[in-house]
């Protein structure tokens, strides 16, 4: 892409091929597939979590909607990440940005 409105493109494209372009509606499919991480606090003692490129894409997709952003998010599990758990609640309040559709 170079970095221009895409209008009249309605195709699927994995998110790293459609960096540049710019969307009026974003329609995403993703599963929710995390990984489990072990983190050294500063104290070094240890602390597990879930995490996994969800957050990641999400940004990618939300930011190539130019208009609407639809979420089709399946296999999501709750409080197995924290971060992706707080982005979600926030996002589902805010149905002007988007809409999540779990599955």
């Amino acid at each position: 892409g170079d970095g221009t409105l895409q209008n009249d493109k309605i195709a699927m494209l994995p998110v790293e091929d459609c960096m540049s372009a710019e969307f009026a509606a974003v329609i995403m499919i993703y599963k929710f597939d995390p990984i489990k991480l072990t983190l050294k606090l500063p104290d070094n003692s240890e602390e597990e979590m879930w995490e996994g490129p969800t957050l990641t894409h999400l940004y990618s997709g939300l930011s190539r909607a130019r208009v609407h952003f639809t979420m089709v998010l399946y296999d999501y599990i709750p409080d197995r990440s924290l971060y992706t758990d707080k982005l979600l609640e926030e996002l589902r309040q805010r149905r002007d940005l988007c809409r999540i559709i779990e599955h």
